[in-house]
């Protein structure tokens, strides 16, 4: 027996099962909206409300093609807290879409708080990560 099936009762319908929300990218409790048999038809993450399919087969068949459990992931705001921790907030900058920003860069964002750039992503865009998730902002715009 699985050690997530002793977490939650037997499947039924309106029942919380642990899966890998793709959305989220971590396993999360998901709410359990049809069942086919006894098992979970189609499910709902409880965090980001989005819908998939229930496959168990291909959740245990890429669970042993990666060698085993996950390893644990640091959630985001953990992460944020150390690269932020790491990096000089010295040339912090308030974010505007004309500004131009690097990898590295430290800005605040009237919205998101204070971000990390941690990527360009094309000649536009940028992705930041904020205490709360990452972000694609736009810069350099004329």
């Amino acid at each position: 027996m699985a050690t997530t099936d002793r977490l939650y009762d037997p499947p039924r319908v309106g029942g919380d099962i642990l899966f890998h929300c793709t959305r989220c990218k971590m396993d999360l409790a998901h709410v359990i909206i049809s069942m086919l048999a006894t098992a979970p038809a189609k499910i709902q993450c409880k965090t980001c409300k989005s819908e998939r399919k229930y496959k168990r087969a291909a959740a245990k068949k890429a669970l042993a093609a990666a060698g085993g459990p996950r390893k644990p992931r640091m959630n985001t705001s953990a992460l944020w807290e150390e690269k932020l921790a790491s990096t000089s907030k010295k040339n912090m900058q308030d974010y505007s879409p004309k500004g131009a920003f690097k990898s590295g860069d430290v800005l605040t964002h009237k919205e998101f708080g204070v971000g990390i750039v941690e990527e360009e992503r094309g000649p536009a865009k940028i992705l930041v990560l904020f205490q709360q998730g990452e972000r694609i902002l736009v810069h350099g715009m004329k």
